[in-house]
């Protein structure tokens, strides 16, 4: 073929190029083609890689870093009913590790970031203590939450929810950022009713007593 290389044929209708007239690149030549490619490619996966292990790094620092509780009303902190439920948390609640915890808080205990909060020994809040037309406080009411055998009233709040135990003793107060699931309730419900006896949480309409 005119200004082409040699043409052999293997069979009818097949063409082949002949090897030993056919120019080929020099090895040289296809590295300095492909070099470029492959330092831009090295050079955006070490960027990568270095996002993503500061992202790490910085997540893990900030889950190790105490949360700061602020100081809330709890005359049962110091019961035994509290002391038990304290000894009986785990490191771990579902996947979310323990941390430290700062502040005024007594009988606290927090997982995560953002945290999962346990309050053992407060006050009844207001939210359990008001009461309807008859004259019914809102923590003896119907629509409370029964988990693992543990009944709990749920208060919402903007970006998280707060369970408060109704059935035991010592108020216990879980408070849970949105969007985690219900693992951490369900194991906080396991360890309450493991340590804590049950017992009616109202008598005419009127929560009862706690201890401390």
């Amino acid at each position: 073929m005119p200004g082409g290389p040699p043409l052999t044929t293997d069979g009818p209708g097949t063409a082949t190029v002949d090897p030993d007239t056919d120019p080929a690149p020099a090895d040289g030549a296809r590295g300095r083609n492909w070099r470029p490619w492959v330092a831009a490619g090295a050079g955006l996966l070490a960027v990568v890689v270095v996002i993503v292990l500061a992202g790490v790094v910085r997540s893990a620092a900030q889950d190790a870093e105490p949360v700061v509780l602020a100081g809330v009303e709890q005359p049962g902190a110091a019961t035994a009913a509290c002391a038990s439920v304290m000894a009986a948390l785990p490191d771990q609640l579902g996947d979310l590790q323990r941390r430290a915890t700062l502040g005024d808080a007594t009988a606290a205990a927090a997982w995560g970031n953002p945290a999962v909060v346990l309050r053992c020994g407060i006050s009844d809040p207001i939210q359990m203590t008001q009461t309807n037309a008859q004259g019914v406080q809102a923590g003896c009411e119907a629509g409370l939450t029964d988990i693992s055998g543990v009944s709990w009233m749920q208060i919402s709040d903007v970006g998280q929810s707060t369970y408060l135990d109704v059935d035991r003793t010592v108020r216990i107060a879980l408070t849970l950022p949105d969007g985690l699931g219900s693992a951490p309730i369900q194991d906080i419900s396991a360890i309450v009713q493991q340590t804590l006896p049950r017992r009616e949480p109202c008598s005419g309409g009127q929560l009862l007593p706690l201890d401390g």
